[in-house]
């Protein structure tokens, strides 16, 4: 399905709902502002994905933004950016770099059986976190990955919420048969490995995690990309990795940029660890698949027989059989005002209203749209 700008739809005063989705957003944002954790927050970020997600289903994508109501709609989701920020920097949840995890708080009551991680130097802490229910029922299969490797894992989170996945690079630090133990890693902040990710011999390891979902991450020296090139890029601070381009590659450091949450500019990122945009139905792919009467896409992990693994939008695993999916393949290219233009699920074209950022970020009617959503051809 596709995604759809929030700031956009709220902007539609009359057709849209606009003051109703304002509304809603200054919910969600003061909800985010009065987390205490990242489980809270992962729970606000997904509810106001899938409200945003079921607004897109109903929006008149011929209606003009009102300004006033963009820009209170925008006021809103930049102050929504900036406690989501300040929570990740203070250690909560999954932070890489040494967080201090012993001063995350109790979740909310509304977290369900989320609990916090215990206090760093504790004995708890030194207990690995069990694989959530949904990777146990994954196929046993052995990993390609070796002890004392990074690599790119799907399983839990600090909190260890049933219902909370992320797709991480860790340390792997024991294989047992078909199952593995892994470690999140550090991001270096400062001095000549900045920006490079490194074993933390201080993190809780996570066990029990299904081989088949554990795959060896590459280095950018490893990789040797070219600036263009699409790659999965690794940060640490989001729950999935980004879909990007190569703007630069310098001292085994990759340059890139991506939308910022307003999706009115762009915010420029550093990584050293990369995976190529892969061909076909394979790993580090996103296919198209139908899920009732919804098109829905997932981004591909691994392959064991006829069936397909992977994970939608937060991380969520994902498991489909080969025949039921379709391969996307994202296309990074000028386009021009008055283009004809393809979102994965949507038999009829959007047409290209204006250019915010070349090659980066489109409006088409009330939609704000990345280069990712754009498709030359009707998607399945």
């Amino acid at each position: 399905m596709a995604t759809v700008s929030l700031v956009t739809l709220a902007g539609c005063k009359k057709k849209a709902g606009g003051s109703d989705s304002l509304a809603k957003m200054e919910g969600f944002q003061k909800s985010m502002c009065e987390c205490k954790d990242k489980a809270c927050a992962d729970k606000v970020n997904a509810d106001m994905a899938a409200w945003g997600t079921e607004m897109s289903k109903t929006a008149d994508k011929n209606a003009k933004p009102d300004p006033d109501m963009a820009k209170k709609s925008a006021d809103v989701m930049t102050k929504y950016s900036e406690c989501m920020t300040k929570l990740m920097m203070a250690g909560a949840g999954d932070m890489k770099g040494g967080g201090d995890m012993g001063s995350a708080k109790t979740p909310p009551p509304d977290q369900g059986s989320a609990t916090p991680p215990p206090a760093a130097g504790s004995a708890a802490a030194k207990e690995p976190h069990k694989a959530l229910e949904a990777l146990t029922k994954v196929p046993a299969k052995a990993t390609t990955a070796k002890v004392g490797q990074m690599a790119w894992v799907l399983r839990g989170t600090a909190f260890d919420s049933p219902d909370s996945f992320r797709v991480d690079v860790d340390e792997v630090t024991a294989i047992d048969g078909n199952t593995v133990t892994t470690r999140p890693v550090a991001l270096m902040a400062s001095g000549p490995d900045s920006w490079k990710h490194k074993p933390n011999p201080d993190e809780r390891p996570y066990a029990g995690l299904p081989g088949l979902l554990v795959i060896p991450a590459r280095t950018v020296e490893e990789v040797k990309p070219k600036v263009g090139d699409i790659v999965w890029a690794y940060i640490g601070n989001t729950t999935t990795p980004e879909l990007t381009h190569v703007k630069a590659v310098e001292g085994g450091i990759v340059t890139y940029e991506v939308p910022n949450a307003m999706k009115d500019k762009l915010e420029e990122k550093k990584t050293d660890l990369i995976e190529p945009y892969g061909k076909g139905v394979a790993p580090f792919t996103m296919v198209a698949y139908t899920e009732g009467t919804d098109t829905k896409t997932m981004t591909v992990l691994a392959i064991s027989g006829d069936k397909v693994f992977g994970y939608e939008f937060g991380g969520k695993l994902v498991e489909q059989k080969k025949s039921a999916v379709k391969p996307l393949t994202p296309v990074f290219k000028d386009r021009k005002v008055g283009d004809k233009v393809f979102v994965v699920g949507e038999a009829k074209p959007e047409e290209i209203k204006e250019i915010l950022v070349p090659k980066e970020l489109f409006k088409t009617g009330v939609f704000t749209r990345t280069w990712i959503e754009l498709f030359d051809k009707a998607t399945p």
